[in-house]
């Protein structure tokens, strides 16, 4: 069925997508790691650009599914409504692909999240030795008070 295969070759490239996405999170770890600022914000300038490519192929995927419903005359399209109208061979490619996307995604998000606890870690650092500068800056403004030679003591005794 065309319609199916166009939904198929959605999610491919859907694949594709978040293949490179999750390239740029591997090289967005290396950055943080090496604490590579302007690496890093290149990297997130390009993801969002990238997020916004998936969410315009997300748009088209749903297109797709609406389309491929009417001509099921089904309410809805998902992986279960499928099984229970098609024969099994027309489903195995996108089950495949479904089944690929799914394990990119979840290792995505595990990547992203030790990404997040790492640049979490690099801002606490930061953050400890900003306020090391501050007590040594207060320290300095106590103690470091020099003589003012501007300064009179009169005697009213005499």
């Amino acid at each position: 069925m065309e319609q199916l295969q166009q939904l198929e070759s959605c999610f491919r490239e859907q694949y594709e997508n978040y293949k490179r996405l999750q390239q740029l999170t591997i090289l967005q770890q290396d950055a943080i790691e090496k604490n590579d600022i302007d690496h890093l914000e290149k990297l997130i300038e390009d993801k969002q650009q990238l997020i916004r490519i998936i969410d315009i192929k997300q748009a088209l995927i749903e297109e797709k599914k609406q389309v491929l419903s009417r001509a099921l005359g089904v309410q809805s399209v998902s992986l279960s409504v499928l099984e229970k109208i098609m024969p099994e061979g027309e489903l195995i490619a996108l089950k495949h692909i479904l089944k690929q996307l799914q394990a990119l995604m979840e290792g995505l998000m595990t990547m992203e999240n030790q990404n997040e606890a790492l640049l979490r870690g690099q801002m606490e650092k930061v953050k400890k030795e900003i306020n090391h500068v501050q007590v040594g800056k207060r320290a300095m403004n106590s103690y470091g008070q020099t003589y003012s030679p501007d300064a009179f003591y009169f005697d009213k005794k005499k």
